[in-house]
């Protein structure tokens, strides 16, 4: 312990030698710096007769700055006191000129008095001659005619003013007149040109009227019942060529055309007689029959009389046409779509009913068929029953069924296309009826976990959260996208896409919704203003954000990847 100590302490020791042997150079080195610092001092106050030290060269430091403030002060006084000099010298030499100018006009001041004294003198003696002669009646004389003088060449002026306006009031109702006149002419011209279409329109028979009524009262009378409606003469025309278009492909065998008759040929620039001419013109439509040009009455005539005598080929026809067609052939086809139809629903079922959502709640479908719509027709399950037997084991009242049921069908749309005003071929009515489609209703039913099914009508969907609403809308829609795609061809692409996707739907079941998306290995599409995308539910996705900046004339696309953890920039 004692070696140790001791040790220690030379060890100790020697370190301190070193210190000071440090501490002394530094001591030297100051040294030589306060050694510098004192010649310094000494240059600079060896001709200062002042005492050596900080205080009495502080006081003095602060004298030198007060004696130069002083000395400032005393050069702006004197400079000052120049000035005023200066100024004095100058305001002197004004009062000289002053006092000159002055004395100048007291001189012409008297001048004055005395000429003005003058002046007065003359005007009283002047005053005096004037009473002696008449003056007062002869200065109203003499400013009446002033007065009449200065008057003259503005009644002159308004006159000549008058005259020209009258002149061209003269020219203007010379003009007006032939305006009139040449109008007059132009309306008889017009109403030549409309007598004479009514005439033409008149004599092509398509309304009886006594023969001997003159033309004008004749058209008064007609204008008087033909109803007036809010259309235009193009609408008309347009209403024309669009039913002709329409249905000339129906009676492609009468070769129907549309001529214009009456058209006139006048040379002038008037714009409304150009519209009379233009009006005057009529189309009318004319077809052959039997090789023979018939206007459009007759046409209809012997389409009319076509059409009963097929109605009453119809009649004892359609039994045989609904054996060997209806039954052998579309029915076949129907049986076909409906079968495939129904398999479509249940895999939508099965596939809705499978789906996990974290509320609870699922979804179902049902295709029902309809009631019997009126008297003859059949509801759609006999109907579908009748179809699904083979035409040759058929029993004759079923067949009648079907006849009954389908002729009623086409009637009742006859007439509802009679009530609208529309016409429609027979081949169309045929399709429409045919649709076996429209013999059926979706229904859309939900259940929650515990509860029976239930319609999802108006009011339960209003009751259900903005999630609940999300999912009864993208659940059916989802589903039968992909029960879609399970018909197709195994590499077709599984592709949906949804404008603003989710709006509205809180997080959890946004979710949900991917999830959904994801489990029937959609590919997707989707944009939004908020929406990201980048949930747990999502394996994989690609973001693009598109940024336009003030306004700009173009986009800018920021691109991210979503790796179902971590959504990452790409540069």
């Amino acid at each position: 312990v004692a070696i140790n100590t001791v040790t220690s302490a030379e060890f100790e020791l020697e370190r301190a030698i070193d210190d000071i042997s440090i501490k002394e150079k530094e001591e030297n080195k100051i040294y030589e710096k306060l050694k510098e610092i004192k010649q310094r001092v000494y240059e600079f106050t060896s001709k200062i007769n002042l005492n050596t030290d900080l205080e009495t060269y502080r006081n003095a430091l602060d004298a030198s700055r007060e004696y130069r403030e002083l000395l400032y002060e005393l050069e702006n006084l004197h400079r000052r006191f120049l000035q005023n000099i200066e100024n004095l010298k100058s305001a002197e030499e004004n009062m000289k000129l002053l006092q000159e100018d002055i004395e100048i006009i007291i001189y012409d001041l008297s001048n004055i008095d005395r000429r003005l004294k003058e002046q007065e003198l003359l005007l009283n003696s002047l005053n005096e001659q004037l009473k002696i002669s008449n003056y007062e009646e002869i200065k109203n004389e003499i400013e009446d005619c002033i007065k009449n003088l200065k008057e003259i060449p503005s009644l002159i002026e308004k006159e000549v003013e008058k005259k020209a306006k009258e002149d061209e009031r003269y020219s203007k109702a010379i003009n007006e007149l032939e305006e009139i006149d040449k109008e007059i002419k132009r309306k008889e011209l017009l109403i030549n040109l409309h007598q004479d279409a009514f005439k033409e329109e008149y004599l092509l028979g398509f309304i009886e009227t006594p023969k001997d009524e003159e033309i004008i009262k004749l058209a008064q009378r007609l204008l008087k019942e033909i109803k007036q409606e809010d259309k235009q003469r193009e609408d008309y025309i347009n209403s024309l060529y669009s039913k002709f278009n329409e249905n000339s492909p129906y009676l492609r065998e009468y070769i129907l055309k549309i001529d214009t008759l009456f058209e006139k040929n006048l040379d002038t620039e008037d714009e409304e007689i150009k519209q009379a001419l233009s009006k005057s013109k009529r189309l009318a439509i004319r077809g052959k029959v039997r090789g023979r040009e018939v206007d459009l009455y007759d046409l209809i005539a012997f389409i009319e009389e076509g059409i009963k005598e097929n109605e009453n080929l119809l009649r004892e026809s359609d039994r045989q046409l609904f054996e060997d067609i209806l039954v052998n052939n579309i029915s076949k086809k129907i049986r076909s779509k409906i079968y495939h139809a129904q398999e479509w629903v249940k895999k939508m079922n099965k596939l809705m009913e499978s789906m996990d959502t974290s509320s609870g709640l699922s979804f179902s479908l049902r295709w029902s068929s309809k009631k019997a719509e009126g008297e003859n027709q059949l509801d759609t399950n006999e109907l579908v029953d009748l179809l699904k037997q083979e035409g040759s084991i058929m029993k004759i009242e079923d067949l009648n069924k079907l006849s009954q049921h389908f002729r009623a069908k086409i009637n009742e749309a006859r007439r509802m296309q009679e009530e609208l005003g529309k016409t429609k071929s027979f081949h169309s009515i045929i399709k429409e009826i045919l649709d076996y489609r429209k013999w059926f209703e979706f229904k859309l039913y939900y259940k929650r976990s515990g509860q029976n099914a239930k319609e999802l009508t108006n009011n339960a969907f209003y009751q259900f959260s903005g999630g609940e609403k999300a999912m009864a809308m993208y659940v059916p829609l989802f589903s039968a996208v992909y029960a879609r795609y399970e018909g197709a061809r195994p590499d077709c692409p599984r592709i949906i896409s949804l404008d603003e996707a989710f709006a509205g739907v809180d997080e959890r079941n946004i979710r949900d919704m991917f999830r959904l998306l994801t489990e029937l290995e959609l590919d997707f599409i989707v944009n939004s203003q908020i929406l990201w995308g980048d949930y747990d539910t999502v394996p994989s996705l690609s973001i693009c954000e598109l940024i336009r900046h003030n306004n700009a004339d173009f986009v800018t696309v920021i691109r991210y990847h979503w790796n179902g953890k971590a959504k990452e920039l790409i540069c």
